[in-house]
């Protein structure tokens, strides 16, 4: 199938199906559209506040003047950036929650939350970075005349990156598709442990999802880079059938009493 042809199916699932998915929760379990917009806003707001501090960190490195051992740039970058991303991201899921997003104490709303989260994370990064593929593709060889005008020694790697989206495996974008599904679900986990200890008033609750998301994003950026894509993807899915666990038992813990003398 044409590659122009699959990314662009794989753009609309993923702009759209975020959405969708906030549609059919609200639906069947009927959270407030509002807990979809927080958790949304978390992701955007914990990105405003990484992004400068990795942007300083990469900076100081640059200062030192050293060349870096590319074995210790890639542990060192895989450390930083998996430690920021459970340290900002969870944090700014306690803050939103805590201070603006009063309704989401309940399974229902965190299961919104996370949604939003998850959603607007597939929708911006992936989402922006397919449509620019889609144009890069689209572009063909007037794309590699601009690299060559602008940044020449950028042409070789503009070169190999065309060649790759031509002759992109089918499969590629379903498994992209896939992940972002492993990572929707893990926010989803992530954001009612956060709604945990938002109840409870305790800060120091956010640990546990800060070094789930941290060993998480560690552990499936690794195996992307020293392993097999089944290896990767089999590893990214076991990581997720802990917050699976999570997602039912909170569930389940959260059940009224009503129901529960129906049920007798």
């Amino acid at each position: 199938m044409n590659s122009i042809i699959l990314l662009t199916l794989q753009a609309i699932i993923v702009l759209i199906g975020p959405v969708l998915l906030g549609w059919w929760l609200q639906r069947r379990f009927g959270p407030h559209w509002s807990s979809w917009g927080w958790g949304a806003l978390a992701f955007v707001a914990s990105q405003v506040a990484r992004m400068p501090f990795l942007i300083g960190l990469t900076l100081l490195g640059q200062r030192s003047g050293a060349d870096p051992d590319p074995n210790l740039a890639f542990w060192s970058n895989l450390l930083v950036l998996s430690i920021t991303a459970g340290l900002f991201e969870e944090s700014a899921r306690y803050l939103v929650m805590s201070r603006f997003a009063k309704k989401v104490r309940n399974w229902r709303e965190g299961v919104m939350f996370g949604a939003g989260h998850g959603g607007i994370e597939a929708m911006l990064i992936v989402g922006l970075g397919v449509i620019n593929a889609i144009v890069f593709l689209s572009m063909g060889e007037a794309a590699i005349e601009q690299v060559r005008a602008t940044a020449p020694e950028q042409v070789d790697l503009a070169v190999k990156q065309l060649a790759e989206l031509r002759d992109m495996a089918w499969w590629l974008p379903v498994i992209a598709l896939y992940e972002r599904v492993l990572a929707i679900t893990f926010h989803i986990a992530a954001s009612l442990l956060v709604m945990r200890a938002v109840r409870r008033g305790s800060f120091s609750g956010t640990a546990w999802p800060m070094l789930y998301h941290s060993l998480f994003n560690a552990i499936a950026v690794y195996l992307s880079q020293r392993s097999s894509t089944a290896v990767t993807y089999l590893a990214m899915t076991a990581l997720v059938l802990p917050a699976i666990i999570i997602i039912y038992t909170t569930h389940l813990s959260e059940e009224t009493p009503e129901i529960k003398e129906e049920a007798i």
